[in-house]
């Protein structure tokens, strides 16, 4: 991984056989955290680059464990 990318995992109905991940450079998203333990991800790029994202998240539910790699820590 490179430093400057973000990488997020997701397990699609909690089975390791269907582990997804992507890599997304730094420059193209904002991370900022609000009150109450919220955070807020945007996005920017070309058009395949966020249908890429999107389809990568598209379908999550609020229970589904998201695991987010910033600069080589991981978080969820």
């Amino acid at each position: 991984m490179d430093e400057t990318n973000v990488v997020f995992t997701r397990n699609r109905a909690n089975n390791k056989k269907s582990v997804e991940t992507i890599e997304i450079n730094d420059e193209l998203m904002t991370i900022q955290s609000r009150t109450g333990g919220s955070v807020v991800m945007n996005f920017y790029g070309t058009e395949s680059e966020i249908k890429n994202i999107l389809n990568f998240f598209e379908g999550m539910n609020e229970v589904e464990p998201l695991k987010v790699n910033i600069a080589g820590i991981w978080g969820c």
